[in-house]
């Protein structure tokens, strides 16, 4: 099923083909399978940084996918990417994990996601890595953990604001600190090393 031009001008969609997907996948469930091939694993991947368990990682995914498809008549195309409402869905579902139980799971639990086509030596590197990182990562404010992950998952700063609901001055001067914070871990980890 292919969506009308005219109905595409009229949502501001333009060129933008996941927009032309998300408004396809209203009546075309295929349409929506290929929203879900194209977003599953860097949305698997932002909850498995959140929550540190792949089990909950996946049922996230899952229920976030399902709100997305539910939430399709109500998707506006000139109000943001297809990308940012979904993260959008997704910041919620951690929101509401975290409100059910009452809990708040660190960075430095979180595992790595496995590629296969990737060897098992850079794997185990990129592991060292990413472990050194999530470590870092738990040391920042709750807020700087949200931007740096939502980064991390590909977002730009302009639907980072979309997603937290934030100004673009709060989430650049948030990403900034971070980024100080990050470095100076950084530092501090070297300078123990050369001891």
């Amino acid at each position: 099923m292919k969506i009308a031009t005219d109905e595409v001008d009229a949502h501001g969609v333009g060129s933008d083909p996941d927009a032309m997907l998300a408004l396809r996948a209203r009546n075309d469930p295929e349409a929506f399978g290929l929203l879900y091939a194209r977003y599953v694993h860097r949305v698997t991947s932002y909850f498995l940084l959140r929550t540190g368990n792949r089990e909950d990682a996946e049922d996230l995914a899952s229920q976030c996918f399902v709100r997305a498809f539910e939430a399709l008549p109500r998707f506006r195309a000139g109000e943001g990417s297809v990308r940012s409402w979904l993260f959008a869905i997704a910041h919620n579902e951690v929101v509401s994990l975290y409100r059910r139980r009452h809990t708040t799971v660190g960075l430095e639990f979180a595992v790595n996601v496995v590629d296969g086509n990737v060897s098992p030596e850079n794997q185990a590197l990129a592991g060292a890595t990413a472990r050194e990182l999530r470590n870092m990562l738990a040391q920042l404010s709750p807020d700087q953990q949200q931007v740096v992950t939502l980064r991390l998952a590909g977002l730009d700063g302009g639907e980072i604001c979309t997603v937290l609901g934030k100004s673009r001055s709060w989430v650049d001067a948030t990403q900034a600190l971070a980024i100080r914070c990050l470095c100076d871990l950084w530092d501090s980890r070297l300078a123990l090393q050369n001891e």
